[in-house]
């Protein structure tokens, strides 16, 4: 029983590369052709999720898109000296998911722009993995919604202020954990449903005209509290409370005539917040819920995005950027990084834009995650064959967007 409850525990807490996250840098089709990058070079009116001063920037628009991601991955867990394996992948490979944006002058150099987009995605299903144990249907989500109204105000020229006012929409849940003990709360680790939190708070950004050829721009947006998920504190550490981390942005981008350079820098806090950045910690003696209880185990992430853009001609402009992240996930991480994880530090994306009219364009493009291989050390004081359990993860991912704009 202790394996089986073990086995399980691996399954669920390790499925880091087999769940599938739709990124924040998704955000827009537009930005996503150009690897993320869009800090300080607003491209629509979802360009306000990337930094509330964009609005003053852009036209009375709306734009509306959606995205695709299919990931393909290897993983398996091998428990005890006298190693028990299991090798699986996620069923569940794709993820579909619009984001939508209006932007719109209110006069005195003020603007307003409204957003709805996805600030996290990720899923796993697994229902037939360690069916020779009497383990199966596992099945685990998590989901962030975001709503974001702003405004923004252009001053002396070259000068832009804005700020943001989102409000994150989560839902959790997962079921076929029912062998997993060493919890706070043993009715409210699993099978109980969907459960939902909220929470909102508050984001700036800065954008400045340092040359006609040149501008900067700078995004802050501090810890946002969410309320727990009082179905899972059993499960989830500090009794269930996911908290949106602080997360900070800065970019430029080079104007010439016919083509555009733009670089951006992220820097996202994780190791401050109990579900993302707990360790691993003792598995025997810690229990799951607590304040100080197993969390993801990640590090704090840096994320580098360059892109640039060509107009070929009056009706398109082609755009290509790449993204590189450090590795926020380590040693033990591999092992217990079970919503959200991705193993991808690198990918490279295309894109398009055909301009209809004059007021309407529609925007494409396609993106790459490379292969990326992550190993962990392995986990020591378990109660089983050796007392180790050690996790090797593997992905790769491909990406699609469509989106359609236009002027009012």
């Amino acid at each position: 029983m202790m394996k089986k409850g073990l086995a399980t525990f691996a399954l669920s807490m390790a499925t880091a590369f087999s769940a599938y996250a739709l990124e924040p840098e998704l955000v827009s089709v537009k930005h996503s052709g150009l690897g993320g990058a869009g800090v300080a070079y607003p491209q629509d009116a979802l360009s306000i999720v990337l930094n509330p001063a964009s609005s003053a920037h852009l036209c009375d628009r709306f734009d509306v898109g959606v995205h695709w991601k299919w990931t393909e991955n290897e993983f398996d867990t091998t428990i005890g000296i006298s190693p028990l394996t299991f090798s699986y992948k996620n069923h569940d490979r794709h993820i579909v998911h619009p984001d939508f944006a209006v932007n719109y002058w209110l006069g005195c150099d003020i603007s307003f722009g409204l957003s709805f987009h996805n600030s996290f995605y990720a899923k796993n299903d697994f229902d037939t993995i360690l069916t020779g144990l009497g383990i199966s249907n596992f099945e685990q989500k998590l989901v962030f919604e975001t709503i974001t109204p702003v405004l923004a105000w252009r001053f002396c020229n070259c000068h832009t202020i804005g700020i943001g006012l989102p409000v994150y929409l989560g839902a959790y849940k997962n079921n076929g954990l029912e062998l997993l003990g060493l919890t706070l709360d043993l009715g409210s680790i699993t099978n109980r449903g969907w459960d939902h939190t909220v929470g909102w708070g508050i984001n700036f950004g800065y954008l400045l005209q340092v040359t006609p050829n040149l501008d900067v721009g700078i995004f802050y947006q501090p810890k946002i509290s969410m309320k727990r998920f009082n179905h899972y504190r059993g499960f989830l550490a500090d009794q269930g409370r996911v908290d949106v981390p602080e997360i900070i942005r800065a970019g430029l981008v080079y104007k010439a005539d016919c083509w555009n350079l733009a670089f951006d820098v992220e820097h996202r806090n994780y190791s401050e917040l109990g579900f993302w950045g707990n360790p691993v910690g003792d598995l025997v003696n810690t229990l799951f819920g607590t304040a100080g209880g197993p969390g993801l185990g990640w590090s704090n992430q840096t994320l580098f995005r360059l892109g640039g853009d060509y107009r070929w001609n009056e009706s398109w402009l082609l755009r290509a950027g790449v993204e590189h992240s450090t590795n926020y996930i380590h040693d033990q991480g591999v092992f217990l990084s079970g919503l959200l994880g991705k193993a991808i530090t690198t990918t490279a994306s295309i894109g398009a834009t055909y301009n209809l009219d004059c007021n309407k364009e529609i925007s494409v493009y396609y993106a790459h995650g490379f292969d990326h291989k992550l190993n962990d050390r392995p986990l020591e004081g378990l109660p089983v064959a050796g007392g180790l359990i050690e996790t090797n993860a593997k992905e790769k991912a491909n990406y699609l967007g469509v989106s359609f704009g236009m002027g009012f």
